[in-house]
């Protein structure tokens, strides 16, 4: 299921989640570089708390998958290596990158399309594995490319896992193990036990 990071702050919630069988969440950290977002605007939880929001969820049984964005403002192309460096130490089982997207009827397109950064008008080809607008700080082939070059590199390194492309519907980005090996080693301690009502639904 998806979930937001404040989901974490009502542990009656969590509890709730994990005796209904729930063990696997995705959660919209919105950034890899939460000082950078923060420079652009935006309020992502600081690293620390984005820590354990992940550490919650496994706490109480579920394994995170964690969605981030580029393409802000502020950013130029040395945010994917700053990004990669803070993803493998939250600890996620695997996670999706994706190109921002103004979609139209939003603030930011209106803001693109009076600054002539549009490069995509046709609402069919808007979407998350693609550039549709020229970034401040870098083109927007950089934007795609820099963004598929960390996937690359963090599948290659986890010696396995789940390969990218694996969630359906979602880009190529999507379902790339997070770490190599950081998150291995801290799925031991993800109890994952479905509810009875699961378990009997699995045995008939």
């Amino acid at each position: 299921m998806q979930a937001p990071t404040n989901i974490t702050k009502n542990r009656r919630l969590l509890e709730a989640m994990q005796r209904s069988g729930c063990f696997f969440v995705q959660v919209g950290f919105q950034t890899g570089a939460p000082r950078l977002a923060r420079e652009g605007g935006s309020r992502p939880e600081p690293d620390r708390e984005l820590r354990e929001v992940v550490r919650a969820f496994h706490d109480h049984g579920m394994l995170v998958q964690g969605f981030f964005i580029f393409g802000f403002d502020n950013e130029d192309t040395r945010i994917f290596a700053t990004a990669e460096s803070h993803i493998r130490q939250m600890g996620l089982e695997t996670r999706c990158s994706t190109s921002s997207t103004p979609y139209p009827g939003t603030p930011i397109y209106d803001q693109l399309r009076k600054e002539g950064r549009l490069l995509v008008h046709e609402r069919d080809k808007y979407g998350w594995a693609n550039a549709v607008f020229e970034p401040a700080r870098m083109s927007a082939e950089e934007l795609e490319s820099g963004s598929r070059r960390r996937t690359s590199a963090s599948s290659a390194s986890s010696g396995g896992g789940r390969p990218a492309g694996s969630c359906g519907g979602f880009p190529s980005s999507c379902g790339t193990p997070a770490s190599s090996g950081s998150s291995r080693r801290r799925s031991p301690r993800v109890n994952i036990r479905p509810s009875a009502r699961v378990a009997a639904a699995k045995a008939a």
